[in-house]
């Protein structure tokens, strides 16, 4: 499969699940929201939810770097 071709699709593939996801934590927060009586705290809840995810991301940042570079170094150097 030529190098443009697997970057284009994924690409597209990214931007889908980007959306999916993007719509999916809406739904959560109105759904949170119903259930707690209160939209806002819903919403809340979601973005401390990703907040907690990213700032986990940011502490393990080097034990997630390590498998990332020798998977695509894997397809750089191939």
């Amino acid at each position: 499969m030529n190098m443009d071709t697997r970057a284009t699709q994924t690409v597209l593939v990214g931007f889908f699940v980007l959306l999916a996801l993007f719509i999916l934590s809406f739904a959560a927060s109105f759904a949170i929201g119903k259930v707690l009586q209160d939209v806002y705290l819903g919403f809340v809840i979601v973005g401390a939810f990703y907040i907690l995810i990213a700032i986990l991301c940011y502490i393990f940042r080097s034990k997630l770097n390590k498998p990332l570079l020798r998977k695509f170094s894997k397809h750089y150097f191939d």
